[in-house]
């Protein structure tokens, strides 16, 4: 019996590792597959079963650390709190025990916390603050640099590329379409990019991946909840939800099959019916 922690990046990407931060993952879910046994007691980091984002692993989940809203409540150990970050709640574990993180992992608590609630402006509370000012005394200034200035790889550019050039308006929403395997992680960054229009406040962008289609919801207005409005327009296609300004989802393959060339209506034609537009 072998405690095995997992992480969202392992969870949303098929099994695959694609690393946006310049920080290096010991394993994949596809390294470790074969290793894993039923019995196996798994701790789950910022996700949850029962989420089109995680995949239904090998083992027991017996416990969870998310900042996301409940989804399923059935661990022995939860620790499940709205905060900006997952990374806060981490770090918290650290200043309650006592105990001094390296420099290494303040510096990659720090980073996660400023991205998670892109750069404080998202979602940010009191704890992510004070988290921060501790997390503040321990890095390591030159890595953090490095860190938020070389987070973007040469063939990120053509996802940007395509996410400009299939962009459609709707009112103040924007919708956009990947037609190509792109990491979870870089579609949630092109959802920020497409918000940044000064004449968007709500942005779905979709991206192709080898089971199917991973769909990234972003909102800056205050009767749309992206959470919401991602669970309602993906109903019946996938399990999808998330925070009041960013959500997402996974919509199997073979819905887009079923759809074909029709795809791109048939989503777009999802969420602005729930927004009624």
């Amino acid at each position: 019996m072998n405690p095995i922690i997992i992480l969202s990046n392992y969870t949303s990407m098929g099994g695959e590792i694609h690393d946006t931060t310049g920080l290096n993952y010991s394993n994949s879910y596809d390294d470790i597959r074969d290793t894993m046994h039923e019995e196996d007691m798994i701790i789950l980091v910022d996700c949850q079963k029962g989420t089109s984002n995680t995949l239904n692993l090998i083992g027991d989940e017996r416990a969870v650390i998310d900042h996301h809203p409940v989804v399923d409540g059935s661990y022995e150990y939860a620790d499940l709190r709205i905060t900006g970050a997952c990374a806060s709640i981490i770090s918290s574990y650290y200043q309650e025990l006592g105990i001094h993180p390296s420099k290494k992992v303040a510096t990659a608590l720090l980073y996660g916390l400023k991205m998670d609630t892109f750069q404080f402006s998202r979602g940010v509370t009191p704890f992510d603050i004070h988290m921060f000012s501790y997390l503040f005394n321990f890095i390591d200034p030159a890595l953090l640099k490095g860190l938020e200035t070389n987070n973007m790889e040469f063939s990120d550019l053509k996802a940007y590329g395509a996410a400009i050039e299939n962009i459609q308006v709707f009112g103040n929403m924007a919708f956009s379409h990947v037609d190509f395997i792109c990491p979870d992680a870089l579609v949630a960054i092109l959802s920020d990019f497409l918000l940044s229009l000064e004449e968007i406040d709500v942005v779905c962008v979709y991206a192709r991946r080898r089971d199917g289609m991973k769909v990234s919801v972003r909102s800056e207005r205050p009767d749309v909840h992206a959470g919401s409005l991602a669970r309602e327009a993906l109903d019946g296609w996938c399990k999808a939800g998330g925070h009041a300004v960013m959500a997402g989802g996974s919509i199997p393959g073979d819905i887009v099959k079923e759809f074909g060339d029709g795809f791109d209506e048939a989503i777009v034609g999802r969420f602005l019916k729930v927004l009624n537009m």
